[in-house]
């Protein structure tokens, strides 16, 4: 059964297919970013009401529906809110690769073909590590509802944290801004475009000796725009300073000689993961 539920993948494939011009170039990246990325594929994802940020309302008070007596009086419905908006954040990165390099490849086109792929993949593993550490881990020492496992977590220790989202349309969940849904940027999830007009420039690439040198160079850059709305409190919670060293989980990796190592699905992330945000009133 095809999965037709709001997620950032689901909605970018919508808007890419809207102009056939582009759409093998924009799934490309769509495919890429989200490859190795679970959490930026799959979690909700709304269309922003504005290209750049989100108006919302917030539910301050409300008064609903309860249990009566046959026949008995019905309470009445009230609530209270506010409009505000949240600004979505650019989502992106800058490519800088030397003419020479081009020249290997035939042209800058192919080397930027060849080398999107795989910068883009990474770039889907740093957008979930700071969706979890600004956004969720946040959110919850912002609601105080993040809970230390550890009552006197040292600096000189590994620890985890666990996050619990309930996702709910219009409090918590992702933002899609409307531009590739439109013209000029129709079907371009992903704007791309090239430095200097795509002509070669002098930029400063890094030598085995640690300096930079000025370097006739060509560039591109990759952006879209998202945003995480977390507007209620009682759907997010943590647990954090989780000591790993405590923990027995049922499967293990083997790195190298290395053994005895606690399973995380990304061995990347076990360095980001191990480290949770300074003090804060919830203990964390």
């Amino acid at each position: 059964m095809e999965n037709t539920k709001n997620t950032f993948f689901n909605l970018a494939v919508q808007a890419a297919e809207l102009n056939p011009a582009t759409n093998k170039a924009q799934r490309t990246l769509i495919d890429n970013v989200t490859a190795e990325s679970p959490i930026l594929r799959d979690i909700p994802f709304e269309k922003a009401s504005h290209p750049y940020h989100n108006v919302f309302e917030r539910l301050t008070d409300a008064t609903g529906i309860d249990t009566v007596e046959l026949d008995g009086p019905l309470p009445e419905l009230s609530s209270n809110s506010q409009i505000d908006q949240i600004n979505l954040t650019p989502l992106g990165g800058r490519l800088t690769f030397g003419e020479d390099r081009a020249k290997a490849y035939g042209s800058k086109e192919n080397y930027l073909t060849q080398k999107i792929p795989p910068t883009m993949r990474k770039s889907g593993q740093r957008i979930e590590k700071t969706l979890f550490m600004s956004n969720f881990l946040g959110s919850c020492v912002r609601f105080g509802k993040a809970y230390s496992c550890t009552d006197n977590p040292a600096d000189t220790a590994d620890y985890s944290a666990m996050v619990a989202i309930t996702w709910t349309p219009g409090e918590v969940t992702g933002l899609f801004s409307p531009l590739p849904y439109a013209e000029p940027r129709v079907g371009k999830v992903f704007e791309t475009k090239w430095l200097s007009g795509g002509n070669v420039y002098d930029d400063l690439q890094p030598q085995k000796n640690g300096t930079f040198v000025k370097t006739p160079s060509y560039g591109a850059y990759v952006k879209t725009m998202i945003g995480m709305q977390i507007e209620n409190g009682d759907k997010v919670a943590a647990l954090v300073n989780i000591a790993i060293a405590e923990a027995k989980p049922r499967a293990w990796l083997r790195h190298g000689n290395r053994t005895n190592q606690p399973y995380i699905t990304n061995p990347e992330d076990r360095e980001f993961f191990s480290r949770t945000p300074a003090t804060n009133e919830s203990g964390l």
